[in-house]
């Protein structure tokens, strides 16, 4: 189920490309990988998440020179499909 709702969220990825963007080579595959890192959790004792994937994709977009306002839309895209794919795992568990 929680694939189902992280397939049903990446169309949303559309919203973070700017079609105005600054040269930059494989812009939406970055996009994209910003969204997909934004999934990567580490569990610690099989019961606490910890979302090292955000903190590495938040890292990557502080130190970004270019398009900083679409990565950091597609982070926090990424982060609600990360909390609801979440919700989603809880509910049907």
């Amino acid at each position: 189920m929680p694939l189902l709702a992280l397939t049903l969220s990446y169309p949303l990825i559309f919203l973070a490309y700017n079609k105005n963007h600054e040269a930059e080579k494989l812009y939406f595959l970055k996009l994209s990988l910003i969204w997909l890192g934004c999934q990567l959790y580490i569990y610690l004792n099989g019961k606490v998440r910890i979302p090292i994937g955000m903190i590495i994709a938040g890292i990557v977009i502080y130190y970004a020179k270019t398009n900083k306002l679409s990565k950091s839309l597609a982070l926090g895209l990424g982060i609600i499909s990360f909390l609801l794919s979440c919700f989603v795992y809880l509910l049907y568990k």
